[in-house]
């Protein structure tokens, strides 16, 4: 009978126990709801409506000019080649700055295995096009990752907007 008493005992103050644990994990789990409440509390300092002096078409032409500006249309072979039989004609990078561009761009070829650059161009103005030029290291017969990075530029200034990057296989032929 003692015996019983000592198990009814143990289960009591497990439950207890576990009760208290339970409390515990509530109590942490409110603490912590709490803290964060103001977090995501609404901003009390606005104003409804449109910013003061700009029509709401005038807002959007000037983040649509933002975004325009931001924006880089690039245009190269995925899979440009170089004849080492015919060296002369280079590599048939078809790249393009398209007329609806409007800024300057400039193109970095480099291996991806070494991040060597093996081609690049100078500022190319809007609606003109590289068909194709040299390599400047001399390579293997074989396939090689590259990564053509095109760097855009404001027309009027020449200030650095943003860039675009593209992957491509050049492949050497013998």
């Amino acid at each position: 009978m003692e015996q019983h008493k000592g198990n009814a005992g143990k289960l009591i103050l497990g439950a207890i126990g576990g009760l208290i644990i339970i409390l515990l994990i509530v109590i942490v789990v409110v603490m912590y709801m709490n803290s964060n409440k103001d977090q995501y509390a609404l901003e009390n300092n606005v104003r409804v409506g449109n910013v003061e002096n700009y029509s709401a078409e005038e807002r959007a032409a000037q983040m649509q000019e933002v975004v325009d500006n931001g924006m880089i249309s690039i245009s190269i072979n995925a899979t440009p080649f170089l004849s080492l039989s015919n060296p002369g004609e280079g590599v048939n990078w078809v790249l393009q700055n398209p007329e609806t561009q409007q800024k300057y761009i400039r193109v970095e070829v480099r291996l991806d295995e070494t991040n060597e650059i093996i081609y690049e161009t100078g500022m190319l103005p809007p609606n003109t096009y590289v068909n194709s030029a040299p390599i400047t290291k001399e390579l293997d017969i074989g396939v090689y990752p590259c990564t053509a990075t095109f760097f855009g530029y404001k027309l009027d200034t020449q200030v650095f907007v943003g860039q675009a990057g593209a992957k491509l296989d050049l492949t050497i032929l013998g």
